[in-house]
């Protein structure tokens, strides 16, 4: 995760250094054409989510993209075990970036509700929320009283790469997402 928080906060510096007007190229480039120039660097890039960060960034500061929309993309996102990552870090000079003040932060927790819930053999859980994600308990004994549609359910990043869910005021377990 800080690997990732790392590249995102490179690429960031480095948007707007790409897309500044610059004096060596005798002021003002369109807008067009600034962007295009800073997602072909983004293109260059050999790490996938160096390459995505950069190009998010680039599209946020020519203000196609919004950071809200990044906002909701990375909630429906949040739990989903990602292919495994080289922690390789963009450098200023290969990568458009945006302002500190426009990063958008993957979250820690996400709080959800539930539009199903069904219960195992072994009175585990598993809900879907009502923006489809699928999360399985994975530890601790059944959940008493048994979650319904409608609650609301929190979702934190635990240790070890894990998560906990959190029902109610006192249901508390190991969760992991599924789809």
């Amino acid at each position: 995760m800080a690997g990732t928080k790392m590249i995102r906060r490179l690429a960031a510096a480095a948007v707007g250094a790409a897309l500044t007007p610059s004096a060596a190229f005798g002021g003002e480039k369109p807008e067009a054409e600034a962007l295009w120039e800073a997602m072909a660097r983004c293109a260059g890039l050999e790490d996938a989510s160096s390459r995505h960060a950069c190009a998010d960034a680039a599209l946020i500061s020519a203000g196609i993209l919004t950071t809200a929309e990044l906002s909701v993309q990375r909630k429906q996102e949040f739990g989903l075990e990602e292919p495994e990552k080289k922690a390789k870090a963009a450098a200023p000079d290969e990568a458009p970036a945006i302002t500190a003040a426009e990063i958008v932060e993957d979250p820690d927790e996400i709080s959800v509700v539930l539009a199903q819930v069904d219960l195992s053999r072994t009175k585990r859980v598993t809900v879907t929320t009502a923006e489809g994600a699928v999360w399985k308990q994975v530890g601790g004994d059944a959940i008493r009283p048994a979650p319904e549609p409608g609650q609301t359910m929190v979702i934190k990043k635990a240790a070890l790469g894990g998560f906990k869910c959190k029902i109610g005021k006192w249901s508390i377990f190991r969760c992991k997402r599924q789809f």
